[in-house]
């Protein structure tokens, strides 16, 4: 009987005390592979956006040389219209340098409009070039570059 009596002790002090169980572990932050994946995919994108980056700027700066051709191809225009020709290469054209544009110049075909390559950070030379239409009189013009074509601006393309 006695050793009945223990054990009946013994199952209610094991019901009374509560059960161990091993301590849940949280996880705190990240482990050491993680970041490392991290930074790793962040290192393979950057690889990548920098560069388009920086043409997509070239390009978007270029869009000023552009613009600087706008009053030779007022000149140039006029000078079609009232001669029903083109001009010949002794023909000045109002010449702009500030900003990115070294300088703007008619050669008898086309306009030529430099960059200043310490403002733009590349060579880009762009040539805009007219063709009249003796019928109608129309003039046209198609622009394009010599140096730097892959930084030819979006409103420069075909």
């Amino acid at each position: 009987m006695r050793h009945a009596n223990m054990k009946q002790n013994l199952q209610q002090t094991q019901r009374k005390m509560p059960r161990r169980t091993a301590p849940k572990r949280r996880m705190r932050g990240f482990t050491l592979i993680e970041m490392m994946v991290v930074i790793a995919i962040i290192g393979v994108l950057s690889m990548v956006a920098v560069p388009a980056y920086r043409n997509y700027i070239v390009r978007a700066k270029a869009v000023e040389l552009v613009m600087a051709a706008d009053p030779a191809k007022t000149q140039v225009a006029e000078f079609a219209i009232l001669n029903s020709e083109l001009p010949d290469s002794n023909f000045t054209v109002q010449n702009v340098n500030v900003g990115i544009t070294s300088s703007v110049t008619w050669d008898g075909t086309d306009i030529i409009v430099e960059a200043n390559p310490g403002e733009l950070g590349v060579e880009l030379t762009l040539t805009i070039t007219p063709t009249l239409d003796q019928n109608s009189g129309i003039l046209t013009w198609q622009c394009g570059a010599t140096t730097g074509v892959e930084f030819l601006p979006s409103n420069c393309q075909q």
